[in-house]
C-alpha cells in the first residue's frame, strides 16, 4: 500500500475513534446531566434542575455539539476515501444535519437561562427536541443510507448488516419522537448512538483491508 494511502487510513481511524469517544462520553452526560432537564420530566422539575445545575447542562450540550462536528468531519474523511457521488452526497447531508443539530444544541443551552414565560420555555425546548430528533437525526440517518450505497457491493457482511441496523434505529427515533412513548425514544436513541460509532470503526477497518 502506498505511504499516502496508509496516512489516509491512519487519519480516518483517528477521526473514527474521536467520534466514538465523543459519543461514548456524550451518552454518559446524557444520562447523568441532560435527562433531568429534558422533556422526560415535568416542566417544574426541569426548571428547578436548570436553575440549580446549569453548568453540567451547558457542558453536556457543548459536548454533543462537538460530536456533531466530529460526525461531519468523519463523513468528509469517508467521502474522500471512498469517492463517488453517493459518498459526497452523504457528506453534504451529514453537514446539513450537523448544522441543524448544533442549532438545536444552542437552543437547549439557552433554555438554561429560564425565560420569564413558561410558554416560551416549553416551546423552545420542544423545538430543540423535535429539530434534533426528527430533522437532524433524519438527515444523519439518510447520510448512513448514502454511505451504505457508496460502499456496496464489497460490504455485504457484518458491516452492511450493522449499518442497516443503525438506519432502522435512526429512523425509529424520528417516528417515536412524534408518537412516543418515552421509553421507546430512549431505546432507539441508545441503539443509534452506540451502533453508529461502532459501525464507522468497522467501515474504516474494512476500507483499510480492501485498499
Amino acid at each position: 500500500m502506498p505511504q499516502a494511502a496508509r496516512l489516509t487510513d491512519r487519519a480516518l481511524a483517528t477521526r473514527a475513534w474521536i467520534n466514538a469517544l465523543l459519543h461514548g462520553v456524550g451518552l454518559i452526560a446524557m444520562a447523568a446531566w441532560i435527562k433531568p432537564g429534558s422533556l422526560a420530566f415535568p416542566v417544574d422539575e426541569r426548571i428547578r434542575y436548570l436553575v440549580d445545575a446549569p453548568a453540567p447542562w451547558v457542558l453536556s450540550w457543548v459536548l454533543w455539539a462537538l460530536a456533531a462536528v466530529s460526525m461531519a468531519w468523519l463523513t468528509h474523511g469517508l467521502a474522500s476515501r471512498i469517492g463517488g457521488a453517493a459518498a459526497w452526497s452523504a457528506f453534504g447531508v451529514s453537514l446539513s444535519a450537523a448544522i441543524v443539530d448544533i442549532s438545536c444544541d444552542c437552543l437547549w443551552i439557552d433554555s438554561a437561562a429560564v425565560p420569564d414565560s413558561l410558554f416560551d420555555f416549553e416551546i423552545q425546548q420542544a423545538v430543540a427536541f423535535f429539530g434534533g430528533a426528527c430533522v437532524a437525526n433524519g438527515l444523519y440517518t439518510l447520510g448512513v443510507v448514502l454511505l451504505l450505497r457508496a460502499l456496496a457491493p464489497p460490504f455485504k457482511s457484518i458491516v452492511g448488516w450493522l449499518g442497516w441496523g443503525v438506519v432502522l434505529a435512526g429512523f425509529s427515533i424520528c417516528v417515536v419522537a412524534v408518537t412516543g412513548p418515552l421509553l421507546l425514544i430512549e431505546a432507539a436513541t441508545g441503539l443509534t448512538l452506540l451502533g453508529y460509532p461502532v459501525w464507522t470503526l468497522l467501515v474504516v477497518r474494512q476500507l483499510r483491508s480492501v485498499a
